[in-house]
């Protein structure tokens, strides 16, 4: 080997020996692959361990301990103590609807437990789970119950179940079994913890329902017990579960929690928040502790025709009962302030007054579209709401606060007490009961009633209304009603009844009774028919002379039976219809009246007159006449002037007079005057005038005349008369013709014809006997039949024995008598037998 030289020539050094490092690094470079391998093998074993013995067993047990079929997603990482699957899903079986979705499940669990102890104690947590939950036909909203699991070679138990940001749709049921539309719930995060073998668990969470809805909650759940009675013999009420929940909220939406919660009520709208406990027993009601504050809320219960809204207030829960405290809500169209006591298992014990309303709005609320007459005013009520929560019975009292006007007619007062009860139906519809109804009218008087209506769109109404003491003038007054005589205060009695879909086709039934003129009215078998009413009306006792001007000795009692009808429609007398008979005592005799009738604002009517003493209703004639008079009439007029110069009619009469007979024919009255044809036969004028100036002897006198008058004067100054007559007398005949009467003064021609003087004056001596012809005229006054009082003309001739004399221009003036007499062949001798011879001739 050669030596290397020195270039610069020094010395050479002896140096300790090099270190010979290579060893040591491969022995690190031995370890680190030794370790790389084990690591590698540990994490492929653990892989392998993970997925093949632990994923699968932990997927395979987590779904026995559900009793229900899981599909767990792969594995996406592991650690010592933690798995993490990736989408998993619970799917729906065939008896459960329940099913959930998660886009991960992590699960921790201790390894050293696991290893050294062989417990698998598992805390599962679901990523982002969308879960299903349907509350079933036993109305458990989870049928799932956790499972023991059998001994094996590892124990395995489910200590902890968390929610991470997931969705939870629930549907509840109704009562019918039909599901409610599904709740949405965000949760923000949920934890439940299995205790006593899943005998336990206690559960928390929190999230949002809805949009503006927050809520928190924490309870617990006990499983039954039955398994661990010995032989399964558990007592009553060990077998079954039991969960309570303390409910935090605010801005809960309150239809979903409607659809959540049975309540014996329907909720439609508004808010609700508060603290509440809730504990929930399968064969025992559910039971509250806590507040509750409404918003807006919005309820119904279901047999009532409205629902409460716009409610607002504290409901405080205490087992089954909810304490109402001046909660204020709207019942339809009435605002009420509640107070009292909700059992959501019993029944309702509710107190409630309202502000002043309308009338219109009480009628809205019922349901009823329009009132059958218009009514304006402001009512307030108090009200109550008793009774089973499926048929609660609603009550109370009302009173008006101001005049009330009803139709036409104002009223100072007006109250009453009605009553819904529920549970009496009528063809499936409700009845609204109305007692105790008095109401005052401001012009007097006072009605009183009680009736029911039937609410619901086919529904209607039955009424008794009593009326006492109410001024029918004044009312009459009020709808334009002329009446045709005054009236006095009316009591009666009547029913209506009819649909309150249409208020044209109310009806009623009735009666009623008021003073008229001295008598009674009384109207029976009342029918009213929009737009008619009829009656069957019958008068006592009215005093004729109170009905009408007449005159004074037209008195008596008027007494009749009516059937009368009035078209509402129709204004004023124009549509009144009437008939019927009367009867009227007047002047010591009667006046029937038959087939009345009322017509078009006329009335019409067939007198039958029945010994009426003409002196009693005509003082002024002759005493002579003042004696009983029959007849018969049709008259006729208006009823919106009743007065005797507004009567028109005709008829005949008659009367006995003087021995003879008076007749009244064609008798005819219009303007307030008379006329008439007079016959009268058999009249001894002797009786007839008994203070004539001239003898006149007892003979009938037979005669025919028009007369005219005055209804209101019947004197024999206001009436006048024509005609003319005469008298069998003395084997001869006086005729009396062109007889005329005006304003008391007569005048007549008087003819006569082989009367014998003997006849006419008895006393005169035989010698004078003879027959007088002649023609007279007479003119006088009724007033005054004194000789000095009667004019007379004419002229004449007296047959005496086998002479005659002539009366020659007779004249009769101022008592004074003048006249030319020329005799033919009088035999003195015959005239005067006490004449001297010498004079004969």
């Amino acid at each position: 080997m050669t030596n290397t030289p020195n270039p610069d020539n020094q010395p050479e050094s002896n140096p300790n020996p090099p270190v010979r490092r290579f060893p040591w690094r491969r022995l690190w470079i031995s370890f680190g692959v030794i370790f790389l391998l084990v690591v590698a093998g540990g994490t492929t074993a653990g892989w392998i361990f993970v997925q093949r013995f632990l994923a699968p067993m932990v997927e395979d047990n987590v779904a026995k301990l559900l009793n229900r079929p899981l599909e767990m997603g792969k594995v996406e990482r592991f650690s010592l103590n933690s798995l993490r699957f990736g989408a998993s899903k619970l799917p729906a079986t065939a008896i459960d609807s329940d099913r959930g979705t998660a886009e991960a499940v992590e699960v921790a669990y201790n390894l050293v437990k696991l290893l050294f102890y062989r417990k698998l104690e598992l805390d599962v947590t679901l990523v982002n789970p969308d879960v299903y939950i349907e509350q079933d036909k036993d109305s458990r909203w989870v049928a799932t119950e956790i499972q023991n699991l059998p001994e094996g070679a590892i124990k395995i138990n489910l200590q902890f179940l968390r929610l991470r940001q997931g969705n939870v749709v629930l549907v509840g049921r109704r009562d019918n079994g039909k599901l409610n539309p599904p709740v949405t719930v965000s949760l923000s995060g949920g934890n439940s913890q299995f205790l006593d073998n899943n005998k336990r668990i206690l559960f928390d969470g929190s999230g949002k329902v809805g949009k503006d809805g927050k809520f928190s909650l924490h309870g617990e759940y006990l499983a039954p017990k039955k398994d661990d009675a010995p032989n399964g013999n558990a007592k009553r009420g060990e077998n079954l579960s039991y969960t309570k929940l303390q409910l935090n909220g605010t801005n809960i939406n309150a239809i979903e929690l409607g659809r959540l919660v049975p309540l014996p009520i329907d909720l439609q709208g508004g808010k609700v928040g508060g603290n509440l406990e809730v504990v929930f027993e399968p064969t025992k009601p559910l039971q509250f502790l806590g507040v509750a504050t409404l918003n807006q809320v919005t309820a119904r219960v279901p047999a009532l025709p409205q629902a409460f809204a716009k409610t607002n207030g504290s409901l405080r829960f205490k087992g089954t009962q909810v304490r109402l405290e001046k909660v204020k809500t709207q019942f339809g169209q009435i605002p009420v302030e509640a107070n009292g006591v909700l059992d959501t298992q019993t029944n309702f014990n509710l107190l409630a007054r309202t502000e002043p309303i309308t009338p219109k709005q009480v009628l809205q609320t019922f349901n009823i579209k329009t009132a059958p007459v218009p009514i304006a005013g402001m009512v307030q009520a108090a009200i109550r709401v008793t009774g089973a929560l499926a048929k609660p019975i609603v009550s109370g009292e009302f009173i008006t606060t101001k005049t009330t006007q009803v139709d036409k007619v104002s009223f100072r007062a007006i109250s009453g007490s009605f009553k819904l009860d529920t549970s009496k139906v009528i063809a499936g519809l409700p009845l609204l009961e109305i007692n105790n109804l008095r109401a005052i009218p401001i012009l007097g008087g006072v009605v009183t009633g009680q009736g029911v209506v039937q609410l619901g769109e086919k529904g209607g109404l039955r009424f008794d209304v009593f009326g006492d003491n109410l001024p029918g003038a004044a009312i009459a007054n009020i709808y334009k009603i002329s009446l045709p005589f005054p009236i006095g205060p009316v009591s009666g009695k009547a029913q209506f009844f009819g649909p309150l879909d249409n208020p044209r086709n109310l009806r009623a039934t009735g009666s009623a009774r008021f003073n008229m003129a001295g008598g009674t009215i009384n109207a029976t078998n009342i029918q009213f028919l929009n737009p008619w009413l009829s009656a069957e009306v019958q008068a006592l006792g009215v005093q004729l002379e109170r009905l009408t001007q007449v005159p004074p000795n037209f008195k008596g009692p008027l007494t009749g039976k009516f059937t009368v009808a009035v078209n509402f429609d129709r204004p004023g007398l124009s549509g009144i219809a009437s008939r019927g008979v009367g009867s009227l005592n007047l002047a010591g005799g009667t006046i029937s009246a038959n087939d009345m009738a009322l017509l078009r604002g006329r009335w019409q009517t067939n007198v039958a007159a029945k010994g009426i003493e003409l002196g009693r209703l005509f003082p002024q004639i002759p005493p002579l006449l003042q004696i009983p008079v029959n007849g018969t009439f049709y008259l006729t007029g208006p009823v919106d002037k009743f007065s005797l110069s507004q009567v028109n009619g005709r008829g005949s009469g008659n009367l006995n007079l003087a021995g003879g007979s008076v007749t009244a024919g064609d008798i005819q009255i219009n303007g307030g005057g008379w006329r008439a044809i007079i016959r009268a036969v058999g009249i001894n004028l002797e009786k007839l005038i008994p203070s004539s100036p001239f003898p006149i002897p007892y003979s009938p006198f037979t005669g025919t005349f028009n007369s005219s008058g005055s209804l209101r004067e019947f004197s024999p100054s206001a009436i006048q008369v024509s005609g003319g007559g005469e008298i069998q007398v003395g084997g001869g005949i006086v005729r009396i013709s062109e007889v005329k009467l005006n304003r008391g003064s007569f005048s007549t021609h008087i003819q006569t014809n082989g009367v014998n003087l003997a006849g006419l004056v008895p006393q005169l001596p035989p010698q004078f006997a003879g027959s007088i012809a002649g023609k007279f005229n007479l003119t006088g006054n009724l007033a005054n039949l004194s000789p000095s009082a009667i004019a007379a003309s004419g002229s004449g001739s007296v047959n005496i024995g086998e002479g005659r004399i002539n009366l020659l221009d007779v004249e009769l003036a101022d008592g004074s008598f003048r006249t030319n007499i020329q005799t033919d062949g009088v035999n003195l001798a015959g005239l005067v037998p006490q004449l001297p011879p010498q004079f004969a001739g």
